[in-house]
């Protein structure tokens, strides 16, 4: 009997074991996706890196976004992120904030903060204009 529980407990074992998950592809695009069209300008947002030492990477990442993109026959515009953070700050201001589920009303929101809303980081609230 122990020779017999010996030869078939593996096979129970792997019988209830069950191997990983497939994992899910990272290429998918929704149904109405379309890419732009050959010679459309692509404006490149500079990347933001949850690690630190993935910063030292950036300009190679960019790089080769810029290079691959160009290859496949768009126009490429890379923003540094000075001017991000202004156009950014200029576009918040331009709708009187972001909705902030909080409150419920809009709050000033700063690029450099990691999108925190302003009384987060001490600076000063702009007024929600809704309708101006």
């Amino acid at each position: 009997m122990k020779k017999l529980f010996c030869l078939f407990f593996p096979f129970l074992l792997a019988a209830c074991a069950s191997g990983a998950p497939p994992l899910p592809p990272d290429n998918l695009l929704a149904p109405s996706y379309q890419a732009p069209a050959p010679g459309a300008v692509i404006v490149l947002l500079p990347p933001k890196f949850e690690a630190i030492d993935l910063e030292e990477g950036r300009n190679m990442l960019m790089d080769q976004l810029h290079r691959q993109l160009q290859a496949a026959g768009y126009k490429v515009v890379a923003l540094d992120q000075a001017n991000y953070e202004t156009l950014w700050a200029q576009e918040v201001d331009a709708v009187g904030g972001i909705f902030d589920a909080v409150t419920g009303g809009a709050e000033a929101f700063s690029v450099r903060a990691g999108m925190r809303p302003a009384r987060a980081t001490g600076q000063q609230r702009r007024p929600c204009r809704h309708g101006t």
